[in-house]
């Protein structure tokens, strides 16, 4: 009787250690930055993490946020990212050697991205020839759509002058004081600086681009091949919130709302018109990359078309029909 008592305070310790164990260990950490902070393709994040898609999958994520493209590259290079959230074009950098991969087509065509005037000097598309657009860079998103739009009034790509401006802060500030005649912002800040009579909404990209990976889920090589699983994980979960976006409008746009800084009435306008670019299953088409491909090649990325199936992949992405809407 001794003997079975302590066999089986022995195998009650014993389990209680175990249990300890794995709640010491807890949810797989993930490091996940955005390029840019406003983005309404990258609310999906937080509206994942305030409905626990992310946590039920065993996921804590530590989310950041980036002043563009390049400085996310810069994280994912030094180790100190697992995922990235960036734009299409960015893929250039993993042409060029960055260690990662795109893992996921998060947003197709770029209907978040719209260019604001001054409707005095360019009141229609025809008078924009020669005139200056505010841009984040030369080699940015913002400027091969730009150079995409010239090019498709048949002025060549330099029929509109660019003029890059590092921050937000210093395009709005050009724009304001009409030193540019307009530039390109995300649709929640247009609509915000329209409402206040500063600009219009002269176009919306995705009305003359219909194909273009706007946006990627980029995985650090580092995790893919030490943890395929917490990529797997990740994505699941990230489409998982597509769908609940998709059917839950009404309960997402506060939390979309404080992501742009925006208010309900201007964050519902984002949302129904952004929407329709999330992609619900991350599948890259033919023509997205082959609109990726001409754009490295037009803002002077590269010399030459990459292989682009060197760069991606889809073995990571949920099953059809397991998440999101199919």
């Amino acid at each position: 009787m001794i003997r079975f008592r302590r066999a089986s305070q022995l195998a009650l310790t014993l389990s209680a250690f175990f249990v300890s164990q794995i709640w010491a260990a807890g949810p797989d950490v993930l490091r996940v930055g955005k390029s840019v902070p406003q983005s309404f393709a990258f609310s999906v994040l937080d509206v994942g993490i305030k409905t626990g898609m992310f946590e039920k999958r065993g996921l804590n994520l530590e989310v950041s946020a980036f002043g563009g493209g390049p400085r996310l590259i810069q994280a994912l290079s030094a180790g100190s990212l697992d995922i990235g959230l960036a734009t299409g074009p960015d893929i250039n950098f993993l042409v060029k050697g960055a260690p990662a991969k795109a893992v996921a087509a998060i947003a197709d065509p770029p209907l978040e991205m719209v260019l604001l005037v001054n409707g005095e000097t360019a009141p229609s598309i025809a008078d924009l020839k020669k005139k200056k657009i505010g841009v984040s860079g030369l080699t940015s998103l913002t400027a091969w759509l730009t150079r995409e739009l010239s090019r498709r009034q048949g002025w060549g790509p330099d029929g509109i002058e660019l003029v890059p401006i590092s921050t937000i802060s210093g395009n709005l500030a050009l724009f304001q004081t009409r030193q540019v005649d307009g530039i390109v912002i995300d649709l929640a800040s247009a609509l915000k600086l329209q409402r206040g009579g500063t600009g219009k909404i002269l176009l919306r990209y995705g009305e003359i681009i219909p194909h273009l990976d706007i946006h990627v889920a980029l995985a650090a090589n580092d995790l893919i091949a030490k943890r395929p699983d917490l990529v797997r994980k990740f994505l699941d979960g990230w489409f998982e919130t597509i769908a609940y976006m998709q059917e839950n409008r009404d309960k997402v746009l506060p939390i979309t709302a404080e992501v742009q800084g925006a208010d309900l009435e201007i964050a519902a306008q984002s949302y129904d018109a952004v929407m329709p670019e999330m992609t619900s299953d991350g599948r890259f088409s033919v023509d997205a990359l082959l609109m990726l491909d001409q754009s490295f090649i037009d803002l002077g990325l590269l010399t030459e078309k990459p292989d682009l199936t060197l760069y991606y992949t889809e073995e990571f992405l949920p099953t059809r029909g397991s998440s999101g809407k199919n």
